[in-house]
């Protein structure tokens, strides 16, 4: 168990959704199908917009919310180094391939949320990891829909 900040999981996520986006960006540029590259152009963009979004939303967020420690799991606690476990070569990689490692990227850090949502928390921080599942949820659904919209390519 680890216990950490709401304000120390916030950086740990928005470090998951940079490195998600460096690893998409450095995939695309060796990668040798356009579909593929298109995807993880599109997937690093989409990474680095979640990251944004959640910086942009930390002055609105008030400083009892983010000082209050919560029990996680070392899972949760070290999300961001889960992007350092994908270990693939840009060569020969597909669209399907693409999709279903941004699908198992995107697994991860909505079991973190769905984690802390369950956690017996007080009501403002359940609410604040609700609003992030409900966002990245939303996000993995814009991206499938990018995705078969490339296949149509």
């Amino acid at each position: 168990m680890a216990y950490l900040q709401v304000d120390t999981l916030l950086d740990e996520v928005e470090s998951f959704h940079h490195k998600a986006a460096q690893l998409f960006a450095r995939l695309s540029e060796g990668c040798d199908c356009p579909r593929a590259v298109m995807l993880l152009e599109y997937l690093a963009e989409h990474q680095r917009s979640i990251e944004s979004a959640i910086a942009q939303s930390r002055p609105e967020i008030p400083a009892r919310v983010l000082k209050t420690w919560i029990t996680t799991t070392q899972k949760t606690s070290r999300v961001a180094d889960s992007v350092g476990e994908v270990v693939i070569a840009s060569q020969g990689l597909t669209a399907d391939d693409v999709i279903e490692m941004a699908m198992k990227l995107d697994g991860r850090v909505i079991d973190v949320y769905q984690e802390l949502v369950n956690r017996n928390a007080p009501a403002w921080v359940t609410e604040l990891f609700q609003n992030l599942l409900d966002m990245e949820r939303q996000q993995e659904k814009q991206m499938v829909t990018q995705a078969e919209r490339g296949a149509d390519l």
